[in-house]
């Protein structure tokens, strides 16, 4: 069965609505199938009162970097170039993404925008968000009857 450009056509909307439901259930918008883009994995974990997410960047130059916290979102955005030291006369094997990325993250619990910090070293940036205290007490939740 050929396919058709109509049918390729929603082939391809479904895929971006696919890519945004992915999105907004994790809070990660999927970057998959778009050419010369790509996404860099990341570690998120509590580590005392800070959460800290760890993304895997080797190859980045930081001037290359851009991080941002908005209404509840963590996004890091850049570009890993490739490097041209050597005339390529073909590739047996290309793993490595090259070109712009980013990666979203939603943060589900209230942070101290002001005590974001961020550094980077050996390829990992680690981006520490304080956590806000309130959200880190415990809570009674009262059940309620039916009726």
């Amino acid at each position: 069965m050929a396919i058709g450009r109509g049918m390729l056509s929603n082939l391809l909307v479904l895929h971006e609505e696919l890519e945004e439901l992915i999105g907004d259930v994790f809070g990660v918008r999927a970057r998959a199938g778009r050419a010369n883009s790509w996404s860099p994995a990341a570690d998120v974990f509590v580590l005392k009162d800070t959460l800290v997410i760890r993304f895997e960047i080797a190859g980045v130059k930081r001037e290359e970097i851009d991080l941002s916290f908005r209404e509840g979102e963590l996004t890091v955005r850049g570009t890993r170039l490739d490097s041209e030291e050597e005339p390529k006369k073909g590739y047996w094997q290309m793993e490595i993404s090259h070109g712009p990325f980013q990666r979203s993250l939603k943060i589900p619990v209230a942070v101290d925008a002001d005590g974001i910090q961020a550094s980077c070293n050996e390829g990992i940036l680690e981006v520490r968000l304080p956590l806000v205290a309130d959200d880190l007490s415990a809570k009674e939740v009262r059940i309620a009857t039916d009726g």
